[in-house]
């Protein structure tokens, strides 16, 4: 009986060890293997435009002739960037392009 316990508790931290390096090798090749911080990004909202402070201007945009409905669709300007080295958090401005501003939608 103790050699079934024993068997389950070894057998459930290797588990559970195994399930967190699987996670963090997954991640890391995720990251590292795709090089997102080489690549211009943009954002999906004002909130987080402004938030990583590469906010420009809302644009005034207007429908004339539309049958269909747009939802939220509220068009603005950003100053182009990249994530950074080690995080999609950290926020790298573009310089010296001859596109430094993105419009997003």
């Amino acid at each position: 009986m103790i050699k079934v316990v024993k068997f389950f508790v070894i057998g459930s931290i290797v588990l559970v060890v195994g399930y967190y390096i699987l996670g963090f090798a997954s991640s890391y090749i995720g990251w590292y293997g795709y090089k997102k911080w080489k690549y211009r990004v943009g954002t999906s909202s004002i909130e987080e435009s402004r938030k990583r402070g590469v906010f420009e201007k809302e644009l005034n945009f207007q429908v004339d002739s539309f049958a269909g409905s747009l939802g939220d669709f509220k068009p603005y300007i950003e100053r182009g960037f990249r994530y950074g080295n080690h995080s999609s958090k950290e926020t790298v401005p573009i310089a010296n392009s001859l596109y430094p501003y993105d419009r997003c939608t």
